[in-house]
C-alpha cells in the first residue's frame, strides 16, 4: 500500500471541487493509485511515483471537460425523468377510473406551492434557495452543503404543513356550506387535493433533493 494518503486525499478533493461526481473521483483516483503501484514496482520511489501518476493524469479543468463530452447532463437528465415518470404514474392511476382534469385545482395549487415558496424565501431568502434547488439537480459539490440541506429540510416540512393546512381550511369551506350539498364541491376538492399536492412535494420533490444533495455531499477520504 502506498504511504502517500495525504496525496491522494488532496487530488480527491481537487476533483471534487472541480464539479466530479463521486463515482468519476473513485475512479479517477483508483487509476492513479495504480499507476503509481505500477512505477513503484519498477523501481521508482513512491512519493516520485505519485508525482508522476497525477502529472500524467493531467489538468483537472480537462478531465472535468472530457467526462461531461462523454456523458453529458446524463445524471440531471436521469433525475428530471425520475420526477416525470412519478408524475405519470400518479396521472395513469387516477386516469384509468375518473377525470385526469380533477387533479388540477388552481386554489389548492396555490395554497400549497405559494405557501412552501413564501416560507423558503422568509426563511433563506430566493438566492440560497435557488442555489440548493440548483445543487440538487446538478449534483455538484458546494461549500453551502449546510445551508442547502437546511433548504430542502424546511421545504419538506412546509410541503405537508401546506397540504393539512389546506385540508383544514377546505373542511371549514364545506362546513360553511352544509345548508347547500351542492356547494360542498370546492371545499372538498380544496380539501383532498391541497393533502396530495403537499404529499407530493415533500416526497417526490424535496425527499430526492435531500438524497441528490446527500449523495453529492459523500465525503471522499
Amino acid at each position: 500500500m502506498l504511504d502517500h494518503r495525504e496525496e491522494l486525499a488532496a487530488l480527491r478533493r481537487a476533483l471534487r471541487c472541480a464539479g466530479l461526481t463521486p463515482d468519476q473521483v473513485d475512479e479517477l483516483a483508483d487509476h492513479v493509485e495504480a499507476d503509481a503501484r505500477r512505477r513503484v514496482d519498477s523501481g521508482c520511489g513512491e512519493a516520485q511515483a505519485l508525482r508522476e501518476a497525477r502529472a500524467a493524469l493531467g489538468p483537472v479543468e480537462a478531465l472535468r471537460a472530457e467526462f461531461q463530452k462523454a456523458n453529458p447532463s446524463m445524471d440531471l437528465v436521469s433525475k428530471l425523468a425520475g420526477l416525470a415518470l412519478s408524475a405519470l404514474v400518479v396521472a395513469l392511476a387516477f386516469g384509468a377510473t375518473g377525470d385526469l382534469w380533477a387533479l388540477v385545482h388552481a386554489p389548492a395549487l396555490l395554497l400549497v406551492g405559494g405557501l412552501v415558496a413564501g416560507g423558503l424565501v422568509a426563511s433563506f431568502g430566493p438566492v440560497r434557495v435557488v442555489r440548493a434547488l440548483r445543487a440538487g439537480l446538478t449534483g455538484r459539490p458546494t461549500d453551502d452543503a449546510e445551508v442547502h440541506a437546511g433548504v430542502v429540510a424546511r421545504g419538506y416540512r412546509l410541503a405537508w404543513a401546506s397540504g393539512v393546512l389546506g385540508t383544514i381550511l377546505g373542511a371549514i369551506q364545506m362546513l360553511a356550506q352544509l345548508a347547500d350539498p351542492a356547494g360542498l364541491g370546492p371545499g372538498l376538492a380544496t380539501c383532498t387535493l391541497s393533502l396530495l399536492y403537499g404529499a407530493l412535494i415533500a416526497e417526490v420533490g424535496f425527499a430526492n433533493l435531500r438524497a441528490w444533495l446527500e449523495r453529492a455531499a459523500v465525503p471522499l477520504g
